[in-house]
């Protein structure tokens, strides 16, 4: 008979589904240099991981930047690469 361990290491195991987070939506715009939108949103992680930034390009992430403590530093972040962006 297989325990559990045993069961989880099979080739047709299905991990655990994870929760998605809550995202909530900063800016959007269109980017000069190809026309593509980009998109930013702000997720938080839980206090010990803090605030983290998602730069989205055409709905896929993109890059990002997380264990932002505060809130204002995540947003002031993200404005200044909105800048370097549209150049």
């Amino acid at each position: 008979m297989m325990d559990e361990r045993t069961r989880s290491m099979l080739w047709n195991h299905k991990p655990p589904t994870s929760t998605p987070r809550a995202a909530e939506s900063l800016f959007e715009f269109v980017r000069a240099s190809d026309q593509r939108t980009v998109a930013c949103a702000l997720v938080f992680n839980g206090e010990s991981y803090g605030w983290e930034v998602l730069f989205l390009d055409v709905g896929e992430l993109w890059y990002s930047h997380g264990a932002f403590p505060l809130k204002e530093l995540a947003v002031a972040w993200a404005w200044q690469e909105r800048k370097a962006i549209e150049g």
